[in-house]
């Protein structure tokens, strides 16, 4: 078995791993209402211009996001690139949000 590196979100203010647990620190108020609405094409527009893979793809991880958002626990990682981008995609409106 080979070893690979898992990217984890990092909150850089305090250079600690984003958990699922505190999506609400790190996730845009607005898409936190449309994962509770779970509306997937709703944050599809808020984020396709920031996500260069097929829309169809990028649906099925905005699905698995707020799944996730939901129901899981622990730190916020993925090994899949389109879910990758989709992570960073909605954690920088979060900094956009702020700036």
């Amino acid at each position: 078995m080979t070893r690979r590196f898992v990217p984890v979100l990092i909150e850089t203010s305090v250079w600690e791993p984003c958990t699922w647990d505190d999506a609400d620190v790190w996730v845009p108020d607005k898409i936190m209402e449309l994962v509770e609405e779970e509306d997937v094409e709703g944050i599809y527009e808020l984020i396709k211009g920031n996500i260069d893979y097929e829309k169809q793809e990028v649906l099925q991880r905005i699905k698995d996001f707020i799944v996730d958002v939901k129901y899981a626990a622990g730190i916020v990682s993925a090994t899949d690139q389109i879910y990758q981008a989709v992570i960073k995609a909605i954690s920088d409106l979060k900094y956009r949000e702020e700036c």
